[in-house]
C-alpha cells in the first residue's frame, strides 16, 4: 500500500507547475493491486486527475480502487464534479491522501459515501499536504500566499545604491529563480524595479516552452513606458495603482490568484513586511561583499518580529546559497 502512496506523490510532482490550482494525482488499481490507469492535473481549466485516469478505462470498474491525492471535488467550476464521474464509473472504493479545505470544492467524501462507496482517508497526510502547502495556506489565510524572493550579498545588500541595477548572484541562482517563478500564480514588482531593471518576469526554462505564464503584477501609481519588457506578450501584466499591500492582495484574490512571489524592490519588501503579509522567504545569498548600499537585512530586522523565521532548507547553487524560510506565526 505504501508503494502506491509513494507513486501517487511522485506523480503529483511531475508537472513543472500547476497554476492557480493544487497538485493532484490519481491511480486506479484492480483487486490484484495492479495499476490500470493514472492521471495528473495540469492547472486551472484542465481535467482533474481523477477524470484523466477514468477516461483511460472502459468496462466494469466495480472491483477497482481509486487512489487520489486530494479529496475529489463536488462542485461545478471550470470542470464538473469529480464525485459524479467516480460514482458513474462504478468504482466502489476510494483512498484519499488529504482532505480539501477549500469550502467551495470540499464535501466529496460525504457525496461518495452517500452513493455507497467505501472511502478511506490515508492516515499520514503530511506528504500530500507538503505537495500543496502554499495552496493550503492560502485557503487557511483567506488570501494569496506571499513569498519574498531577494538576491543579496553575504553582508546583506540587494544593490550598491538605490536606482542602480546590480547583478549579484550566479547563473545557477538565476536558473533556480525561473524554476521558483514556475511555482507561483503571479509575480509582483514595484514601478521602481520596472524602471531600473526592466525585467521580463516570465519563466524561461529549457523544458518549459509554451507553458502558461504566471500573471505579472506591477504595484505603484507611476505611469510606465509601454515599451517596458514587462508589457511584452510573453504573459499577461496588470498594474495595480496603489501602495497598500492589503489592497493588492484583495485585487488579485478577485482574479483567483492563490500564490504571489514578490521580486522587489526594497519599498515593496518593506510594505509587505510592515503589513506582516510575507509567509515565505527565498534568499539567494552571494559571496560578494558591497560594504554599503540598500540592505534587506535592515528591512528584515526592522519589520519582522524576532524569532519568526523558521529555516526550511539551505541549498548550494554554485558559489551561492539559497536559504528558504517560513514566517512562523505559531
Amino acid at each position: 500500500m505504501q508503494e502506491l502512496i509513494n507513486k501517487l506523490v511522485t506523480l503529483a510532482k511531475e508537472p513543472i507547475s500547476v497554476l492557480r490550482n493544487p497538485r493532484v494525482s490519481a491511480l486506479i488499481i484492480d483487486e490484484r493491486k495492479k495499476i490500470l490507469a493514472s492521471g495528473v492535473h495540469h492547472g486551472q481549466g484542465t481535467p482533474h486527475a481523477e477524470i484523466v485516469a477514468l477516461k483511460k478505462l472502459n468496462g466494469d470498474l466495480s472491483n477497482c480502487t481509486l487512489f487520489v491525492s486530494l479529496e475529489p471535488c463536488d462542485h461545478y467550476g471550470a470542470t464538473g464534479p469529480c464525485t459524479e464521474a467516480i460514482i458513474k464509473s462504478g468504482i466502489k472504493k476510494v483512498v484519499i491522501g488529504s482532505l480539501d479545505i477549500n469550502p467551495v470544492s470540499a464535501g466529496g467524501v460525504e457525496k461518495l459515501k452517500s452513493a455507497g462507496i467505501e472511502v478511506f482517508l490515508w492516515g499520514d497526510q503530511a506528504a500530500f499536504r507538503e505537495l500543496n502547502y502554499r495552496w493550503f495556506e492560502s485557503m487557511r489565510l483567506g488570501r494569496p500566499y506571499v513569498a519574498l524572493k531577494a538576491a543579496l550579498t553575504i553582508d546583506g545588500y540587494i544593490t550598491k545604491s538605490a536606482g542602480e541595477r546590480t547583478q549579484i548572484t550566479s547563473e545557477q541562482s538565476l536558473s533556480e529563480v525561473h524554476r521558483l517563478r514556475s511555482e507561483f500564480d503571479s509575480i509582483l514588482v514595484g514601478t521602481n524595479t520596472v524602471e531600473v531593471d526592466d525585467p521580463h518576469l516570465n519563466v524561461r526554462l529549457p523544458s518549459d516552452s509554451g507553458r502558461e505564464q504566471p500573471l505579472r503584477i506591477v504595484m505603484g501609481t507611476r505611469e510606465l513606458p509601454a515599451s517596458s519588457n514587462i508589457f511584452s506578450s510573453a504573459s499577461e501584466t496588470r498594474q495595480i495603482k496603489t501602495h497598500d499591500p492589503h489592497l493588492v492582495l484583495k485585487e488579485i484574490s478577485k482574479m483567483k490568484i492563490n500564490t504571489l512571489l514578490l521580486e522587489g524592490g526594497a519599498e515593496i519588501y518593506s510594505a509587505f513586511l510592515e503589513a506582516d503579509l510575507v509567509d515565505e522567504f527565498n534568499l539567494f545569498i552571494s559571496p560578494k561583499i558591497f560594504a554599503n548600499g540598500v540592505s534587506v537585512i535592515d528591512l528584515l530586522s526592522e519589520k519582522l518580529p524576532a524569532n519568526r523565521l523558521k529555516i526550511k532548507s539551505v541549498i548550494a547553487l554554485g558559489p551561492d546559497l539559497l536559504i528558504r524560510a517560513n514566517n512562523f506565526r505559531g
